[in-house]
């Protein structure tokens, strides 16, 4: 008797690999509803795990199968490494869980060797990946955020904190404005950061926004947002990036790593 009919030890590996991807499934569904107040702080390395699965739901919801779910999270979690930070929003969800609901990525880049960053400073903050929970959404989320990344540009003594917005997403942009973006002016550094891997050249058109970090124990609160629902158009001009082309997974993975 031919014991392959029993046994094929490439049908049972991908049987392995099944048993250890399934959790993912679960992890990458919808989120039970938030309640409670929601925490801000920079994400553990046993975090990263939940911040990709994260991002993969909210960025890659066209992927249904189990192998483009876990090699995309993985993309993310790769890319974790490069980072100054990796900051989180944690909440408690309906059903007592506690969870990961928002997300970003801050990564402190020396520009002495490019030009005089603000202030005569060595060093600018870049942001990217910003990404809120559909459950968590319209509490302040990107805003809570952006603020705990300019209180680390703050420790990590970076004079600006650097990210782009697509002109034509207005509420978002307009959001960035209300917390004291701007468009940063025209010089080294601000083509430094127009160049892979800061900018895709196959995007649509960005544009770079800067925001001078302040101590937030020296200076007053800045004026709130009039509507907290241009909060929501916030995400998509910040992962745009990474959501398009993820048709092509292969495409999308080759794009991923460099960026952020």
């Amino acid at each position: 008797m031919n014991p392959h009919i029993f046994f094929n030890p490439h049908k049972q590996a991908a049987a392995n690999m099944l048993l250890q991807l399934w959790p993912l499934l679960f992890a990458l569904s919808p989120a039970a509803a938030v309640r409670g107040p929601i925490t801000y702080r920079k994400a553990t390395p046993t975090e990263h795990r939940a911040v990709g699965e994260l991002r993969t739901a909210v960025f890659c919801p066209e992927l249904r199968s189990v192998g483009s779910l876990y090699m995309q999270t993985r993309v993310f979690i790769d890319s974790m490494a490069s980072k100054s930070a990796v900051l989180v929003a944690v909440g408690q969800c309906e059903d007592g869980t506690v969870s990961v609901v928002g997300s970003a990525d801050l990564r402190v880049e020396d520009v002495r060797h490019i030009g005089p960053a603000a202030a005569g400073g060595d060093s600018v903050g870049y942001i990217t990946n910003v990404c809120v929970c559909p459950s968590a959404r319209r509490r302040g989320v990107g805003r809570s955020l952006m603020r705990l990344a300019e209180s680390v540009c703050v420790e990590e003594r970076a004079t600006e904190l650097l990210l782009h917005v697509e002109p034509h997403n207005t509420a978002a942009a307009e959001m960035y404005r209300v917390l004291g973006f701007s468009e940063r002016k025209l010089g080294a550094v601000t083509d430094h950061f127009y160049q892979m891997p800061f900018y895709d050249p196959e995007a649509p058109p960005q544009t770079l926004l800067v925001l001078h970090p302040q101590d937030p124990g020296s200076v007053p609160p800045r004026a709130p947002l009039q509507d907290a629902a241009t909060e929501e158009a916030t995400e998509p001009a910040c992962g745009a990036r990474a959501r398009r082309g993820k048709v092509q997974q292969l495409r999308v993975e080759a794009r991923l790593r460099p960026w952020v």
